[in-house]
């Protein structure tokens, strides 16, 4: 079997693991849990590649440092995104794009106040009384619908597949219909926005 794999893997197998010899066993065992058959057989290119790879050519060598340098940079970063968050409650890559975060964040936390509400809003309909069972069910629907309309927003701004057809061109249908989620999904979240307690 001819196997051809990313840089990116054999590159953080090495960094994991530093030997050629163990990068190639991790790969024949990733492999050979779906199928215990397989028998493995590289290719000379593939295996010219893993040797110049591993070796200290600079070439190499400096790549593999230089982004090992990039890994601690990004590592600050994130310390200092984790003490923003700790500090003012969010951080920079936030403020980046506020709409994507929203529409990720707020689906769980919508969930979230559904599945543990002890109460509900006084005004939530005025045939039903207030306090009883009917109620509290109804509330529950409403921020089921709030969390289906931002996991709608979600799959509007990230091109999500469902909204494509097969050769080519938007599924006009299925974006219009998380078009119609997000938009009743938004009206109840700015009529009970006071409400979203428990």
């Amino acid at each position: 079997m001819n196997v051809d794999l990313p840089a990116k893997i054999i590159y953080n197998s090495k960094r994991k693991m530093g030997k050629k010899e163990e990068v190639l066993n991790k790969i024949e065992r990733s492999f050979k849990a779906n199928n215990p058959q397989l028998k493995f057989e590289y290719h000379p290119k593939f295996e010219d590649s893993m040797n110049r790879l591993f070796s200290n050519n600079l070439r190499y060598a400096i790549p593999r440092k230089i982004r090992d340098v990039w890994h601690l940079w990004h590592l600050r970063k994130r310390i200092k995104w984790a003490w923003q968050r700790l500090t003012r409650g969010w951080d920079d890559t936030v403020a980046w794009n506020l709409s994507d975060y929203l529409a990720r964040m707020l689906p769980g936390v919508l969930a979230d106040i559904a599945e543990n509400a002890d109460g509900h809003p006084a005004g939530l309909d005025k045939k039903i009384t207030y306090g009883t069972t009917k109620s509290l069910k109804e509330w529950k629907q409403v921020l089921k619908k709030m969390g289906r309309g931002f996991k709608a927003a979600e799959s509007l701004m990230v091109a999500d597949d469902k909204l494509f057809l097969k050769g080519g061109g938007v599924n006009v249908q299925a974006r219009n219909k998380a078009m119609d989620e997000f938009n009743v999904g938004m009206d109840l979240f700015k009529e009970y926005f006071f409400s979203l307690w428990d």
